[in-house]
């Protein structure tokens, strides 16, 4: 089978985020079975984290954007959001003529196309080939998440009305519609009136990591550092948490520096606060194993594979509810527990019952975790998302 992903992701992305990972999860399994992949982007990889793009059935096509992103005008006089407001549909465009090309060039039996943060390419009235929609749905398009930004700031809304119009038109020009989770079939439905969406989850892989080597015990959070990731109000929670547990750190790690948000550290306490950029996946999962827990905040999230992630390396996460989190965990106390957004008072209780767990309650909990992480592993889910594709 010949698949072609229409990879729109975005160059202001944290790489460790959704659409990358899941590329990186889905590819090489695909690659092992036999399947040629082209993956139609507008970021120059060398990698797609752990994919090696220089094997002979991987073919990678890249969309020139260079003019709009260099336009000196534009990063001159226009501020981040309403510049990529501007840029989305030059970005489009740019995808739609790529595509264009490369169809001409190929002969696929399946599109898979993608609506995240915004931006999709649209190509069902262009393709010859079925076409399905992968929809990743970024937490800034959700009305509560929304909502709290927008009282942040007004630049936001010219880039959060772009990035609704264009993933709702996105959803509604296809007739096959992949979502990540229920929680993205709902949202689908509710709010974008999009019908027969299937639920198909991303698939993950099992990796054998290392525990970080560390001198003192930490509390995780990691994610893109936005207002939406919750990380306006996590490290407030935790300053009575390191205040009743001196010997304890709070690790943040997240994306580009240069895309963060601004947040303050609680005062006196920022020896035992680090802050860490950029850091690789698999690095990343060796944090995870070695915290006592790993605290996730999102206002909204749309399936929150990072959380898999944790259960996955045995870490005890810590989790918001009303979204994504709660498909994976199911009740809070028996696999991870849950919390209401921006609660600090319910984040602490949380956090302080496990670290007051015993050490058999601990396992009891991370044994839960793990056994829930591996419904999702990915080759059984690989196996039905490719049945999917040839009915």
């Amino acid at each position: 089978m010949r698949i072609l992903f229409c990879a729109n992701n975005s160059p202001w992305h944290w790489p460790n985020g959704g659409l990358s990972t899941y590329l990186s999860e889905i590819v090489p399994t695909l690659l092992d079975k036999d399947h040629t992949v082209h993956i139609l982007s507008y970021i120059t990889h060398t990698r797609i984290n752990s994919v090696d793009v220089s094997q002979d059935n991987l073919h990678i096509h890249y969309a020139d954007i260079t003019e709009y992103k260099t336009r000196n005008w534009l990063n001159r006089n226009v501020s981040g959001y309403f510049r990529r407001a501007i840029s989305l549909p030059y970005i489009q465009l740019s995808l739609t003529r790529k595509f264009r090309e490369v169809q001409s060039e190929f002969d696929f039996d399946i599109v898979e196309t993608t609506a995240f943060d915004g931006i999709g390419l649209m190509p069902s009235y262009l393709s010859s080939a079925p076409c399905v929609l992968r929809l990743h749905l970024s937490p800034m398009l959700h009305p509560s998440t929304q909502d709290h930004l927008l009282d942040e700031s007004y630049k936001f809304k010219p880039y959060l009305a772009m990035q609704n119009f264009l993933s709702r038109k996105t959803a509604q020009r296809h007739d096959h519609v992949l979502a990540n989770s229920e929680t993205t079939k709902s949202f689908a439905e509710s709010q974008w009136g999009i019908e027969n969406v299937k639920t198909l989850p991303l698939p993950m892989q099992d990796r054998d990591v290392n525990r970080y080597e560390c001198d003192h015990d930490f509390i995780l959070s990691c994610g893109r550092m936005t207002r939406g990731k919750g990380f306006e109000y996590i490290p407030k929670a935790m300053r009575a948490i390191l205040a009743k547990n001196p010997d304890m750190h709070l690790y943040i790690i997240g994306g580009d520096r240069d895309v963060a948000a601004p947040f303050n550290l609680p005062s006196g306490m920022r020896d035992r606060i680090h802050t860490v950029y950029q850091l690789p996946r698999l690095k990343l999962l060796e944090y995870m194993k070695a915290a006592e827990c790993v605290v996730l905040g999102s206002l909204w999230e749309p399936f929150g594979y990072v959380c898999l992630e944790a259960m996955m390396t045995g870490s005890i996460v810590v989790a918001s509810s009303g979204s994504g989190f709660e498909e994976q965990i199911r009740k809070s106390g028996e696999n991870g527990f849950l919390f209401p957004p921006e609660n600090l008072s319910k984040l602490q209780k949380a956090v302080s019952t496990v670290l007051s767990l015993s050490s058999d309650e601990t396992c009891r909990i991370e044994d839960n975790a793990r056994r829930r992480a591996e419904d999702f592993l990915g080759e059984d889910t690989i196996d039905e998302q490719i049945r999917y594709y040839q009915d």
